[in-house]
């Protein structure tokens, strides 16, 4: 049976519910170009964690790069001054990336959300609040991991260490390499009790409030109490909403500390291993691109929901509809106006096709010979 809604696949389903919850909070759709200089990517390659970009000379001999992510483009676009109130945005694009692993170029969707201002308490929660809402709308069971990158850089902080060094055992966190991670501490000069508080990271994750309990036991320095205590806060701003029981703390979440301060979470789909959903505080960024103002905001990846959201439909459609050359044509008019009014798909053919299955079949030829 046919309705409006029914010829939409479930991703197409999805992307309209997406646009209704970031438009009922007053965000706006993004105008993102195509292309872009090529140096906005190379002097960002950090945060894109690649260097593989499709570029490309225009006639006027620039360098131009097909776009491989929407939030650069986005931020370019801001005001340098500081925004007075804020900028809500919201995108469905494409962008260009090469997959980890292959060697093939390959255009992804994504579809999320950007805060662009001086970011408050309140822009934190309405960012994870919609996050929660967007994963809540593909309709299958899933958490949202949060983090805090000032917890880990504040732990980071205290062993003064070349930034460098930083980066390595930020990427052995996330990665959950305990083994190695511990090997790397080893050789770092640097008091003892740090260096296990650092080797539990990987391994400080679980339900909110009793992870939130087990990290205060290993924060020592003030840039590290102060991430729990926002992090709090922020949890106690959301305890109200049903979801926040889908939100867990996961301290092994860490980007880039270049471009990431904050608030940083990642969201996931039961069935799924990939993440489905990467957002966080990236006033850092904005900075590092000469703008006053702050950002927070996330992309849905639609492209990891295919598998999940696809459905196999057991036929083409609801009713073939056959006829011949002494089938009246106000016959065949009537019956699929009817149909048409009952709302059932309709497929109209003179003999039964190879490659069109359908629930049922209405002949209305003269000679019924099939």
């Amino acid at each position: 049976m046919l309705d409006e809604m029914s010829i939409l696949s479930r991703t197409e389903k999805l992307k309209l519910s997406l646009r209704y919850i970031y438009e009922s909070h007053g965000f706006k759709k993004a105008a993102v170009n195509r292309f872009e200089p090529y140096d906005l990517y190379v002097d960002n390659k950090s945060f894109l964690n690649t260097d593989k970009i499709i570029s490309f000379m225009d006639l006027d001999g620039r360098l131009l790069s097909l776009k491989p992510d929407v939030t650069l483009s986005i931020v370019k676009k801001m005001p340098d001054e500081k925004l007075k109130g804020f900028m809500k945005v919201y995108y469905d694009e494409n962008v260009v990336r090469l997959p980890f692993g292959s060697r093939e170029y390959k255009e992804i969707n994504q579809t999320g959300i950007e805060i662009l201002g001086e970011i408050d308490d309140y822009s934190k929660v309405e960012a994870i609040f919609l996050a929660l809402r967007s994963l809540k709308a593909i309709d299958e069971p899933f958490v949202l991991d949060i983090s805090h990158m000032g917890f880990v850089s504040g732990l980071l902080e205290e062993c003064q260490i070349p930034s460098e060094k930083k980066k390595t055992i930020n990427a052995l966190i996330y990665s959950k390499n305990t083994h190695e991670l511990e090997n790397e501490l080893k050789t770092l000069d640097i008091p003892e009790t740090l260096k296990k508080n650092i080797a539990a990271l990987p391994l400080l994750y679980g339900p909110f409030e009793k992870t939130l309990e087990r990290a205060k036991k290993l924060a020592t320095g003030e840039t590290s109490m102060n991430a729990l205590d926002e992090l709090e806060k922020l949890y106690s701003s959301l305890k109200f909403s049903p979801l926040s029981e889908n939100i867990s703390l996961d301290f092994s979440i860490v980007n880039d500390l270049e471009y990431y301060n904050g608030i940083i979470f990642q969201g996931y789909i039961k069935g799924l291993s990939k993440i489905v959903l990467k957002g966080g505080n990236y006033d850092f960024l904005t900075k590092k691109m000469g703008k006053k103002s702050g950002a927070i905001g996330f992309a849905v990846y639609i492209d990891e929901l295919s598998r999940l959201l696809y459905e196999k439909k057991n036929f083409d459609c609801d009713v073939l509809l056959l006829y011949d050359d002494k089938t009246e044509f106000s016959e065949i008019y009537l019956t699929a106006h009817q149909l048409e009014n009952e709302s059932f798909s309709i497929r109209i053919e003179r003999e039964m096709p190879d490659n069109i299955t359908a629930e049922k079949v209405l002949d209305l030829r003269g000679n019924k010979n099939d």
